[in-house]
């Protein structure tokens, strides 16, 4: 229950703010497909992906992450 509240205030402020939204996924993420995200950025035109050589867990690539996460942030005005 708490995830899908968490959810659901994050789409209601990217839809609030009309900004983008960005999918961060590793193409060789053997729990979640790559094609999920594909999918979800084809139907929102304000989504975006970037894909990256990592599995599920990201951690190859983590300190990308956090500065691509803080430089989105603040294009946002967050």
């Amino acid at each position: 229950a708490t995830t899908e509240i968490y959810t659901l205030s994050l789409h209601a402020l990217f839809r609030s703010r009309q900004i983008s939204s960005r999918l961060i996924h590793g193409i060789l993420d053997d729990v979640v497909p790559i094609e999920e995200s594909r999918n979800y950025v084809q139907k929102n035109f304000r989504a975006e992906l970037v894909e990256l050589k990592s599995d599920h867990g990201l951690l190859s690539h983590a300190n990308w992450i956090a500065k691509d996460a803080v430089h989105f942030f603040k294009l946002h005005g967050f």
